[in-house]
């Protein structure tokens, strides 16, 4: 995508996690290693069963003082809300959730939106907090306050053409970058998604619900199914579609589609694969 757009994503699940113990508790939890994660700086992480499926998955936001902002995608709430808001007050923590409206920015972004450092580093401005994103789309989230969400469309709207989120969908798919409740539920593994490759699940970490399955299957194995994003070249796939050996045996299921892109989770040994009798080559 050559031109910067953004689009309105509506309502967003966030909650504040309550300092100084807010970091730590959320560092016991989730996957991603949070120890060194300072205010201004974040992660995305996941919250796994003990078998190391995911339950959700979350992008934390260090504050200041040990205190922490979660969010998630919708879909992915009621993980938080069982797995994490739950059992806050045993970690020394409480979380309270306190909704955002999501604005995306897709594009080279301008001096006055940029919230500055690498990757989840933000910022707050004018009613709203201001994150870099580079995986999914590089550019910068603003989960804006709901009544301040008209001010931020008119401020992007200088910068950037609106979009719908089905024009993002080529970017996610590329990026192999999964959707909790589309691409990725609590059947999954958390190592057969891309996950583990942008820093949600820490190589060296111990301790965290479902550490003990991912630390078994990387020191004596492997998982025998992984997420791919593909390149259909006969019709365009649909969610729900098989994907198939040369052989014609099934290894696989299409999880997200756009145009001729698609995710799936096929079997790790599967070979070359096909999408509807077509070959389908792996761009990510």
């Amino acid at each position: 995508m050559s031109e910067a757009v953004f689009v309105d994503l509506g309502a967003r699940p966030v909650w504040r996690v309550a300092g100084p113990a807010g970091m730590k508790f959320l560092d016991n939890v989730l996957t991603a290693d949070l120890d060194d994660v300072t205010a201004g700086r974040g992660a995305i992480a996941a919250l796994l069963t003990v078998k190391g499926r995911i339950r959700t998955i979350v992008r934390v936001l260090a504050t200041a003082g040990g205190a922490a902002l979660v969010e998630c995608e919708p879909a992915a709430a009621g993980g938080v809300e069982e797995g994490l808001v739950r059992i806050a007050p045993l970690g020394g923590t409480e979380m309270e959730r306190s909704d955002r409206h999501l604005l995306r920015f897709i594009g080279e972004v301008p001096p006055d939106l940029s919230p500055g450092g690498a990757e989840h580093s933000h910022a707050e401005r004018d009613g709203a907090i201001l994150i870099r994103t580079v995986w999914g789309g590089a550019g910068v989230d603003i989960l804006a306050e709901p009544e301040r969400a008209a001010e931020w469309i008119e401020v992007l709207s200088r910068h950037a053409r609106a979009a719908t989120a089905g024009d993002l969908e080529p970017i996610r798919i590329r990026d192999a970058f999964p959707r909790f409740g589309v691409d990725i539920d609590d059947s999954t593994h958390v190592l057969e998604t891309t996950l583990p490759g942008h820093g949600a699940v820490a190589d060296a970490k111990g301790c965290y619900p479902g550490q003990e399955s991912v630390a078994k299957i990387r020191n004596l194995g492997h998982v025998r199914r992984r997420m791919v994003a593909l390149e259909a070249t006969g019709a365009a796939p649909s969610p729900g579609d098989p994907v198939c050996s040369e052989a014609g045996d099934e290894v696989g299921r299409v999880t997200s589609v756009a145009g001729s892109m698609a995710l799936a989770i096929v079997k790790v040994d599967a070979g070359a694969l096909t999408v509807g009798g077509a070959p389908a080559s792996i761009v990510s």
